[in-house]
C-alpha cells in the first residue's frame, strides 16, 4: 500500500461471527469451537482493495489447520451505493389522474405542517414492593427491529398488560444507549405506545451507514431487538411462583 502511494483504508470492519462481536460489552464469555471472521474495507481507489484481495487469498490456502468457511476465490471490490433521502416541495410535484383516455390535472394542494404527536406519559409501575427476581426482558416482551437509513427502530411489546408498567419503568433510553454503546453515534429517543402496551425506540446513527453503505454483518438492525431482549429486568418474585404469571421461568434461569 505504502509503496504504491495509497492512502490508508477509509474504514475497516472486522467481526468474528459466532463470538458475539455484535453484542459489544454485553457478549457472554464462552469458548466457541467454530467461528467465521468477516473483514470489510472501504477505500477511494479500487486498486487499493485489489491489493487486499490478493493478500487475503493466502490465509485461505496456507494458514491454520481446519480453516474453512465461505471463501470462494478472491473477493472482488464493489462500489458502495448509499441511499440519500430528502424532502421535496409538495407544490412542485404535479398530480394527474388518468381514467381511460381522459387525463385530469389536479391543482397543487398547499402543504401543512403536522402537529407534534401528543406525548404519552409512561405508566407507573404497579409491581408491589417486596422480594424481586431478575429475568431477561424476553420473559416480559416481544421485540422487533429494523433500519431507517442509518437509524434503527426497536419495538418492545409487552406479552401481558400487567407487564407494561414494569417494562416502561426499567427499559429506558439510557439502558438502550448503554446496550448498543459500541455502535451508537447519536441519541436514543423513546416513544410510549399505550394502546399497544409497547415502547418504540429510535437509535440515531447506529448502523455504520446502514444498508448497502455499511460494512457491518447486520447493516439493517434485524437482530437488534432479539439481542436487546437479553436485558435483565427486576420483577416481583411472586410472578415466578407456581401459578404466577411467569411460572416456569424460574426453572429456565437455573
Amino acid at each position: 500500500m505504502a509503496a504504491k502511494g495509497f492512502a490508508p483504508y477509509r474504514e475497516v470492519s472486522i467481526e468474528v461471527i459466532g463470538a458475539e462481536d455484535t453484542y459489544g460489552a454485553n457478549a457472554r464469555a464462552f469458548e466457541a469451537r467454530e467461528v467465521i471472521v468477516k473483514i470489510g474495507l472501504k477505500h477511494e481507489d479500487m486498486k487499493a482493495l485489489e491489493i487486499f484481495a490478493r493478500e487475503f487469498a493466502h490465509p485461505g490456502v496456507a494458514m491454520a489447520q481446519g480453516l474453512t468457511g465461505v471463501l470462494h476465490g478472491r473477493p472482488k471490490p464493489t462500489p458502495v451505493l448509499r441511499v440519500h433521502s430528502f424532502l421535496w416541495p409538495k407544490d412542485k410535484v404535479p398530480v394527474t389522474i388518468h381514467r381511460g383516455e381522459e387525463a385530469t390535472r389536479l391543482p397543487a394542494m398547499p402543504g401543512q405542517s403536522a402537529d407534534a404527536p401528543a406525548a404519552h406519559p409512561a405508566p407507573q409501575s404497579e409491581a408491589a414492593s417486596g422480594p424481586t427476581a431478575t429475568v431477561p426482558l424476553r420473559a416480559l416482551a416481544w421485540g422487533r427491529s429494523g433500519d431507517k437509513g442509518n437509524h434503527a427502530n426497536i419495538g418492545v411489546i409487552a406479552r401481558r398488560r400487567e407487564f407494561f408498567s414494569v417494562i416502561a419503568e426499567q427499559v429506558t433510553e439510557e439502558r438502550m444507549a448503554q446496550f448498543f454503546a459500541h455502535y451508537l453515534e447519536g441519541p436514543v429517543h423513546r416513544y410510549v405506545m399505550p394502546g399497544f402496551h409497547a415502547l418504540n425506540f429510535l437509535l440515531e446513527n447506529v448502523l455504520g451507514g446502514g444498508g448497502t453503505a455499511s460494512l457491518r454483518y447486520d447493516p439493517q438492525a434485524k437482530t437488534y431487538a432479539q439481542m436487546f431482549l437479553d436485558l435483565p429486568v427486576e420483577v416481583p418474585s411472586a410472578w415466578l411462583d407456581k401459578g404466577g404469571v411467569l411460572a416456569g421461568w424460574g426453572d429456565a434461569l437455573e
